[in-house]
């Protein structure tokens, strides 16, 4: 009884402008129970002419003598107040906590989020998302077609994304590897053989693909077969006219099949046999064959 009414006695005297009164998680000098008036204040300071928060229960950041939710910490002010604070080093955006912990959420000057730190570069099991000077983080290897992501083993954030080539339709973000790579292009381009996309294969390659996309250079043979490329499926045509299947070297191409009422002969589709040859399968034939 004796403690309660000295615990009452302290209360009574700092809210009539004595002393100060210091209420600690719930409880005062003595052990006596108290209460902050603040919301989401866990200790304070009482007194007649104003509480003053001394910390703030999890969650909320300590501004100012009071209690605030917001607690991202963006270009060195609170969000939504004028109140300074500090991230760590290449961080530009980080959750700030009692105390001045802080875990970065966004890192600068090309550096990679990783957990909640900004690394100079992934571990070698990881991907980067992001090329830009702000925004790059480490995540799975995932693929990006038409700017959305897809194939990642876990969610990616933001699911936006840029291949390095504006005439890159898809790319693939390996591990260990700094940029994507180019696996199928736009706009009438041809992915080379270093996953780049050109205008032309130049002279060590073969051109395959008439369409506006998936167009590709390869060094091996390839067949046309009724105006798709037998191993990827990719538009293609024969270039001898009349011709529906074809196989293209180095050397040229090769008619294989002609198109109705055209006739294979010696690489050529004719509207008929020469003389001394006749008709099998659309082909022309000499006595000997």
């Amino acid at each position: 009884m004796i403690k309660f009414v000295l615990a009452a006695a302290l209360f009574a005297t700092a809210m009539a402008g004595g002393p100060q009164v210091s209420c600690k998680n719930g409880k005062l000098e003595d052990g006596s129970a108290c209460t902050c008036p603040q919301n989401a204040c866990k200790s304070c300071i009482l007194s007649d002419k104003a509480t003053s928060c001394t910390a703030c229960t999890s969650g909320n950041l300590l501004v100012r003598g009071g209690c605030v939710k917001a607690n991202v910490c963006h270009k060195k002010v609170i969000k939504g107040t004028d109140t300074p604070c500090k991230c760590p080093k290449h961080c530009l955006t980080c959750h700030v906590h009692e105390g001045g912990a802080s875990e970065c959420i966004k890192c600068t000057n090309r550096r990679h989020l990783h957990g909640k730190m900004c690394v100079d570069k992934c571990p070698s099991h990881m991907s980067v998302h992001g090329h830009k000077k702000v925004g790059r983080m480490c995540t799975h290897p995932f693929f990006c077609i038409n700017r959305k992501v897809t194939g990642a083993k876990g969610p990616i954030v933001p699911d936006k994304c840029m291949c390095p080539d504006r005439n890159c339709q898809r790319c693939q973000f390996e591990a260990g590897a700094g940029i994507g790579k180019c696996t199928h292009c736009k706009n009438k381009r041809y992915l080379s053989l270093a996953h780049k996309c050109v205008e032309d294969c130049g002279d060590d390659a073969l051109s395959v693909g008439v369409g506006k996309y998936g167009r590709f250079c390869t060094r091996e043979s390839h067949s046309c077969i009724n105006g798709r490329e037998a191993a990827t499926y990719v538009k293609c045509k024969c270039v001898t006219p009349g011709c529906s299947s074809c196989k293209t070297t180095h050397d040229g191409e090769m008619c294989k099949k002609c198109s109705a009422n055209k006739m294979l002969h010696n690489g050529k589709c004719l509207n008929e046999c020469p003389e001394g040859t006749f008709v099998s399968n659309g082909r022309c034939l000499t006595p000997k064959d």
